[in-house]
């Protein structure tokens, strides 16, 4: 190699070094320009408070006022809110249950049962066997089923209505029942029992309504 190529080496060489120098240190500079805008970005986004305000809640809409003179909501004026739950099946409406009439016990006057015309049913307590024969005899007294001016009767009694306990017997006649059959006495002298149990004495009359009668009729009576 001749001196001259020598030094044409050389000086390519050092030009060469010095593009490589200036390519290095342009990029180093371009990193650190990149490097120092992205903080300088992140520094501006932080000292401008970009942090997301937190939402404010939407107001519910007012309800309105009622006009002048409209009536408050009640109980009574609100409309109840539908269902689609079936109405509750009404309650049943209780139904009065015919009760059996009240029996007292006869009084006793002497050898007579005292049966008062205000007694559905009179007891006498005496024990008696279907089949046998019950004799009778009327003392005093007389009765009626209903106050004054209505009539009085004996034994016997009146005519015959509709409703009382035989109806085919006369009203305020005296009739017996043994057991659930009731049986007309009337002046009869003798009966002959229809069943077995106590018998019971009374006035003819329609059933429920023996509160307003007046008097009474002493009855003897004998088993046989």
């Amino acid at each position: 190699m001749t001196k001259s190529n020598s030094r044409r080496f050389v000086r390519a060489a050092w030009s060469l070094l010095f593009f490589q120098v200036i390519a290095s240190a342009g990029a180093v500079a371009v990193t650190g320009w990149a490097a120092f805008h992205v903080q300088s970005l992140v520094t501006a986004q932080r000292s401008s408070g970009a942090t997301p305000a937190p939402t404010e809640p939407i107001p519910a809409p007012a309800t309105p006022a009622p006009a002048e003179g409209a009536p408050s909501p009640t109980p009574e004026n609100t409309a109840p809110a539908p269902s689609n739950e079936p109405a509750p099946a009404p309650a049943p409406t209780a139904t009065a249950i015919p009760t059996q009439p009240a029996i007292q016990n006869c009084e006793r006057v002497q050898q007579f049962f005292r049966v008062p015309a205000q007694a559905e049913w009179c007891d006498t307590g005496v024990e008696v066997r279907e089949g046998q024969t019950i004799y009778f005899r009327v003392g005093e007294g007389r009765w009626s089923n209903a106050p004054p001016p209505a009539p009085s009767y004996g034994p016997e009694g009146g005519p015959a209505i509709q409703g009382t306990w035989i109806e085919s017997a006369p009203l305020g006649a005296l009739i017996g029942r043994i057991g659930g059959a009731a049986f007309l006495i009337g002046s009869k002298s003798s009966v002959t029992s229809p069943a077995s149990g106590h018998l019971l004495l009374a006035m003819n009359d329609v059933r429920g309504t023996y509160g307003d009668n007046r008097g009474q009729l002493d009855v003897f009576m004998a088993v046989r």
